[in-house]
């Protein structure tokens, strides 16, 4: 399955200050619920996505790295893949991002994503998973805004952080239900 997302949104701070934290996928990848990063490598960081579905956990281990920095254009692209731990399915994600100065004195971020999932994840159907998409998206902009606030010399993730950074499967299904249910009454 493919799914693709493409959104806009804004945030308060300076393209400068936006830019050292967007071109950090360490800094950016644990805003995405469910995943940590681990380990840096040059422009590669090892990385897990931790999903749950009712009291079952399952992790994906995989690899995040930096396939394109334009710093003058304030523009990376960031490559993704990974393997279930248990050898079962796998998946892959293309992030494209794009910042922009406002007259406000913010930061206009424009992102790109593609991912490809084979195995469960890829039983889900698309529209349900578009939706799953769009809600996952909200919840990264809001982690996004909170950590760019956060002071520069704040560790990236807390230990409390990354015990909490699980994305319930169950939970997001029962968002898209309601949100279903919202678009059709």
């Amino acid at each position: 399955m493919l799914l693709k997302i493409e959104e806009t949104f804004e945030v308060h701070e300076s393209l400068e200050d936006v830019w050292a934290f967007w071109s950090d996928p360490g800094k950016v990848a644990p805003c995405v619920p469910g995943v940590e990063v681990g380990p840096q490598d040059g422009y590669s960081y090892q990385c897990t996505i931790n999903l749950k579905v009712g009291t079952s956990i399952s992790r994906y281990r995989g690899e995040l790295r930096i396939a394109r920095l334009d710093a003058p254009n304030h523009e990376v692209e960031i490559l993704g893949e990974g393997r279930g731990a248990s050898g079962r399915g796998s998946g892959s994600v293309k992030i494209a991002g794009r910042l922009r100065s406002l007259a406000s004195g913010g930061t206009a971020v424009a992102a790109a994503c593609e991912m490809s999932f084979v195995g469960m994840l890829e039983q889900f159907d698309s529209r349900l998973a578009t939706e799953g998409s769009k809600i996952i998206f909200e919840e990264f902009v809001q982690n996004f805004r909170a950590r760019l606030r956060q002071p520069l010399n704040t560790p990236e993730v807390s230990a409390a952080d990354a015990v909490a950074n699980i994305l319930d499967v169950t939970s997001l299904a029962w968002k898209i239900a309601v949100a279903f249910l919202r678009e059709h009454s």
